[in-house]
């Protein structure tokens, strides 16, 4: 069973919770505008963030991704996300763009998952996390990277294909 959480979520931070704890084995989607300020923890399974995660009031909350689970999708976090090592961070959902405001830290061992689309080798596609904060990476990240063309094209010598943006301008 999935779990979908279309509407927003709204906790102040004085609620005894505040954060989302995910200890689900399955997928948990979350959309809407959602302005909860604790920490958010993935724990196990899949968590898509395909909403917003506003930090508008100013108290910023990190993301922690622990190993074996994974943090997706192709919506706006407003916080830091640390990605424990054994833990996946992997924009998009079939592509798409994954924001995350205040930058991002692989520990040791950490794991990014991005997938590209080389259906059209002139102009490939990718999924990408977009970051406007730093994006620090700890020693034996790996990256795994899978191409959904159902016929893989072979790209020109030189042709680049962006998946990590990262600083203010991004």
């Amino acid at each position: 069973m999935d779990i979908t959480v279309g509407d927003d979520i709204v906790f102040g931070r004085d609620q005894a919770l505040g954060g989302i704890l995910n200890l689900y084995e399955g997928t948990l989607t979350v959309g809407g505008t959602n302005t909860y300020t604790g920490p958010s923890e993935v724990r196990a399974g899949t968590s898509y963030v395909n909403g917003i995660h506003d930090e508008s009031d100013g108290f910023v909350s990190n993301y922690t991704v622990s190993s074996g689970a994974t943090l997706a999708g192709t919506g706006t976090i407003e916080s830091v996300v640390i990605v424990i090592g054994g833990g996946v961070l992997a924009p998009g959902a079939n592509l798409g763009t994954l924001l995350i405001e205040f930058g991002v830290t692989f520990e040791d061992h950490g794991i990014f998952r991005a997938e590209i689309d080389t259906t059209n080798a002139t102009t490939p596609a990718a999924s990408q996390l977009d970051s406007n904060g730093d994006v620090v990476i700890g020693t034996g990240v790996t990256l795994d990277v899978s191409d959904l063309a159902t016929v893989p094209n072979v790209l020109a010598p030189g042709k680049v294909i962006t998946i990590i943006d990262y600083g203010t301008n991004s």
